[in-house]
């Protein structure tokens, strides 16, 4: 399906679906109200800017807004989201190692060794692990990675740095104890 810039040919099927969201979330809305967006909508001075897709008749099948801003946001939160994913495999990989090596095996601790070497080790490791469960290797890898995937969110049980929703739940901690300190010294009206 072709997604493409908002024309003026899409306002009527637009309206009805910038009505059917505003009657899904339950919120008021009125016939200036569309018409402001829309102009945003065709104003390249604003920030705003809206997508239609189109099925092979031309009908619109589906809209959205976006802009600049959250175009970036959209690709630093898929960043971070990929960084976490990455960090949580490799954590979960290093703890492998470490509990499935001899302590002759395991000199060098995983998170400091080469990268060549801590494959050798990681293989090594899944294929021990696969061995006790009757498991291939490669699919213990598999394994690995979608327990990560799982744990990007949360994070690896002793690792010091947060994941996501810790981080979120610091922020939102953080603003509480500001709105807190603000409220503390502004006079009530």
């Amino acid at each position: 399906m072709p997604v493409l810039p908002i024309e003026p040919r899409h306002r009527a099927a637009w309206d009805r679906l910038y009505a059917g969201y505003a009657e899904f979330y339950r919120v008021e809305q009125s016939a200036q109200m569309r018409d402001t967006v829309w102009g945003w909508l065709h104003d390249p001075g604003h920030e705003l800017g809206g997508l239609i897709s189109e099925d092979a008749a031309g009908q619109v099948v589906r809209e959205g807004l976006a802009g600049p801003a959250a175009e970036a946001a959209w690709s630093a939160a898929e960043h971070r989201c990929h960084g976490d994913r990455v960090r949580a495999n490799f954590m979960l990989l290093v703890l492998t190692i470490r509990q499935n090596e001899t302590l002759a095996e395991a000199v060098i601790p995983p998170e400091r060794d080469h990268p060549e070497q801590l494959e050798r080790r990681a293989k090594r490791a899944l294929a021990r692990v696969g061995g006790l469960l009757g498991i291939p290797a490669d699919d213990m890898a598999a394994c690995l990675e979608e327990v990560a995937v799982l744990m990007q969110d949360t994070g690896v049980p002793g690792h010091p740095e947060p994941a996501h929703t810790r981080r979120k739940m610091i922020e939102v901690e953080a603003l509480s104890r500001g709105v807190a300190e603000w409220s503390e010294v502004t006079p009530a009206a």
